[in-house]
């Protein structure tokens, strides 16, 4: 009974954890200074929307943390012609600037933009990912998209996240 207890208390305490990264930073926190999107393709250098390369921005002193708060996300059914979008946070827990090095998505019908290129120490940046089910003809299917991310975290080189919607006829 007492290992029982406990265990769920552990599970609480997790579960609170992974909520708090995606629900507990301030809009001071968001990393906006390189814009970028992210379209289908091979992986190739990024084209920010302004600002400074990424790679010259630098990787400043300390390694970067590359954390994602969460990195899969269910639509649930939507319309053959619906669009739909989420957010997600990658955050910095490190000392020095996560640098998304590369970036693209698995299929046309997925497009993503990312608040910056270079995600300060501490500092969040948010992926808006847009899934577009009336790009192609998968009515009636259950289709599952993705996005990759390649990041400068020794640790965590490659970030990815999911999207998948189960197109009505």
């Amino acid at each position: 009974m007492l290992i029982g207890l406990i265990l769920i208390a552990l599970y609480v305490l997790l579960a609170g954890q992974r909520k708090t990264l995606s629900s507990v930073y301030q809009a001071g926190d968001v990393d906006r200074r390189q814009p970028f999107l992210i379209n289908q393709g091979l992986p190739g250098a990024l084209q920010a929307g302004g600002g400074e390369n990424p790679q010259a921005a630098g990787e400043a002193a300390g390694r970067p943390v590359a954390i994602l708060a969460e990195n899969y996300y269910d639509f649930g059914s939507i319309g053959s012609q619906e669009v739909v979008e989420r957010e997600f946070v990658v955050a910095n827990q490190g000392q020095g600037n996560l640098v998304i090095r590369q970036a693209y998505t698995t299929c046309g019908c997925t497009s993503a933009e990312l608040s910056s290129a270079v995600i300060g120490p501490g500092k969040v940046g948010l992926v808006a990912l847009r899934f577009d089910a009336g790009y192609h003809n998968v009515t009636g299917t259950t289709v599952r998209r993705g996005l990759v991310l390649e990041t400068n975290d020794p640790e965590n080189p490659f970030l990815e996240i999911w999207v998948q919607a189960s197109v009505r006829r």
